[in-house]
């Protein structure tokens, strides 16, 4: 996993922490919709919810969104973002 990457995926863990979110850091492998920009050496990461027993079910649905997950996941999205903009060598790839 890319130095970025690994960046990425510490920052999104600091705020799921912040926020009393449980998750658990997977790193890449190698089958994510990401996986191309990480061989191409693009910082990468991702969030996956796999505690939800609809995921890749005839039952995965708009109906089955978990509001919860989605704020937490939103607000760890939002903190990387908002990092990145403050400071652009955040995920140490400088």
């Amino acid at each position: 996993m890319r130095r970025g990457s690994i960046g990425a995926e510490s920052l999104l863990g600091a705020q799921l922490d912040r926020d009393g979110h449980a998750h658990q850091p997977e790193g890449s492998n190698g089958r994510s919709d990401y996986a191309p920009f990480v061989d191409a050496g693009i910082a990468s990461t991702g969030l996956l919810s796999i505690r939800d027993d609809n995921y890749h079910t005839p039952q995965d649905d708009i109906d089955n969104v978990s509001i919860t997950t989605l704020t937490h996941a939103a607000r760890a999205v939002a903190n990387l973002i908002g990092t990145l903009q403050q400071d652009a060598d955040a995920l140490g790839t400088r």
